[in-house]
């Protein structure tokens, strides 16, 4: 079997199955202002995913939700809202509920089928990186993902070190810290965010408890409601 394969069904077999789960989050924002909150995040595996944040754990500062139907960002802080279809999204990025929900685990997936089996090596091409460890790219292209880094420690585990995507107006990278073994499998435990889209850049840190989380438990997922008065944006305009 060649190495490069071997990387990848071992990346594939770190990943175990799950349903839903429950956690503390913490996200620091250093661009475009500098801002830390917390607050607990749930999910469940393809159907939806909730984040909300508050300010010393008071202050309502913002609500992320999103399900197969639609995406939404309430800020009742700053009175704003953000709501796009999931349809809408997917044709303009690719990127599926369940792509997100991987990307958030420090995860590799495949564009519109989420996390990665060993069944999906023949969807990427996997080559050496001039600085160790393994690029991993889609062998065909209509997604916004560029490809992954792959680390693969002496005597360790394959895991995802960072993933950037692109589009023509905009471009992110995602760099995650070393995984941690859970009931589930491999987990990062922290996130870098570096996005653009023309005048607007993001910088933000996420860091998840993951001493605390609720795998496979019942969660409830209520959709926000949006503050009356509120101006909504366009998340797909605001990237043009």
């Amino acid at each position: 079997v060649p190495a490069d394969r071997r990387c990848f069904e071992a990346l594939a077999a770190s990943y175990g199955d799950w349903q839903s789960v429950s956690m503390p989050v913490k996200v620091q924002i250093s661009s475009p202002k500098r801002i830390s909150v917390s607050g607990t995040a749930k999910m469940v595996n393809g159907k939806a995913l909730s984040i909300s944040l508050r300010m010393l754990g008071l202050v309502d500062v913002a609500t992320i939700y999103a399900d197969a139907d639609s995406v939404l960002l309430v800020s009742r802080a700053a009175s704003l809202y953000v709501c796009e279809t999931m349809a809408a999204l997917t044709k303009y990025t690719g990127l599926t509920l369940s792509d997100l929900q991987a990307a958030l685990l420090g995860r590799a997936f495949r564009a519109g089928k989420g996390q990665i089996t060993a069944a999906d090596y023949g969807a990427f091409a996997v080559s050496p990186s001039a600085e160790g460890g393994y690029l991993m790219t889609p062998a065909s292209t209509g997604a916004v993902l560029t490809g992954f880094g792959i680390e693969t420690p002496d005597n360790g585990t394959p895991y995802v070190s960072a993933f950037a995507a692109e589009t023509a107006v905009a471009t992110a990278m995602m760099s995650m810290g070393v995984p941690k073994t859970t009931e589930v499998g491999a987990v990062a435990p922290s996130l870098t965010v570096e996005a653009s889209a023309g005048k607007i850049s993001l910088l933000a840190n996420v860091t998840w408890s993951l001493d605390r989380p609720q795998w496979n438990t019942s969660q409830s997922l209520g959709r926000p409601s949006i503050p009356r008065n509120a101006r909504r944006l366009s998340l797909i305009h605001i990237s043009e």
